[in-house]
């Protein structure tokens, strides 16, 4: 792959590097922390902040898988993906971390420029470049999991009914029919949840988490086991996006109990809505 020199000591591919030559041009402060990244750089950051870790989740609840190994983040300012995996995307030459004042502005005007922004959960820092896509601009894209693929599988929920939240947590439906769990079948995975709000006060949050609970086969008598990241998604006054991503493992449970995947949102003000919601969970069977 050929890089493309962007600022001292950093490049992208060719196709993104042409985009951020574009905003610097149209007004983007220059301002770059990371861009491309070798395979050795990549592995590196990895080892650093990831464990080898056969059960549990750690302090930041960010699991993943690498050669056929379950590592666990112990450390590091930040998430960090497999090297060589789908999700690499410094490594490929697709993406960039940008500090303050570029920050704001790719984050305002960068979907025009095919930048998508807040694709990893609290690092607002961090920009993909994608676009090709058939979504509404500035959108938010399921990542692609590293799970191997002839044993993946993939499951889709779409909420389009319109949702008052109350204030609190809420634990929210994924499809029309009012299901409120994103995956049960037993093994691990990676869910990966888009949402679209209205009403959110420009500059205020809405948290959005994935938990795992143990409930009854019916779902009732439900008790949170685990409880993912949480993800702050802050207001823009109009449509507002957010998007969590989220591994996680269902065991199997004795007698008739079971574990599901669901995802919850903490509003602090009235009024806001949820108008969409899709959830993408792929998973591999235990």
């Amino acid at each position: 792959m050929r890089q493309v020199t962007i600022a001292p000591g950093h490049w992208l591919a060719p196709d993104p590097a042409a985009s951020y030559a574009r905003m610097i041009r149209d007004g983007c402060p220059p301002g770059v922390t990371s861009a491309g990244r070798t395979h050795a750089q990549q592995r590196s950051i990895f080892l650093s902040r990831y464990t080898p870790q056969a059960t549990g989740t750690g302090r930041y609840g960010d699991v993943q898988w690498w050669d056929g190994v379950r590592y666990v983040r112990t450390s590091g300012p930040s998430s960090a993906s497999a090297p060589g995996s789908a999700r690499s995307l410094h490594e490929r030459g697709d993406a960039i971390d940008v500090p303050e004042p570029a920050r704001t502005w790719v984050r305002t005007h960068g979907a025009a420029y095919g930048w998508l922004r807040d694709t990893v959960p609290g690092e607002p820092w961090h920009m993909v470049y994608q676009p090709d896509r058939d979504t509404h601009p500035g959108s938010i894209v399921p990542l692609p999991t590293d799970l191997p693929e002839d044993r993946m599988r993939r499951t889709i929920h779409t909420r389009t009914k319109d949702l008052a939240l109350p204030l609190g947590w809420k634990t929210l439906p994924v499809n029309d029919k009012g299901h409120t769990s994103a995956c049960t079948t037993v093994g691990r995975g990676t869910l990966v949840a888009d949402l679209t709000l209205t009403g959110v006060p420009r500059g205020r949050e809405v948290q959005v988490r994935a938990i795992v609970v143990e409930s009854d086969a019916d779902g009732k008598n439900a008790k949170i086991v685990s409880r993912g990241s949480i993800v702050e998604i802050i207001g823009t006054g109009g449509q507002t996006f957010g998007q969590i991503v989220a591994p996680f493992e269902l065991a199997k449970i004795t007698g008739k109990r079971q574990r599901r995947v669901r995802i919850q949102a903490l509003t602090l003000d009235k009024g806001i809505r949820l108008t969409h919601l899709t959830t993408t969970v792929d998973y591999i069977p235990a």
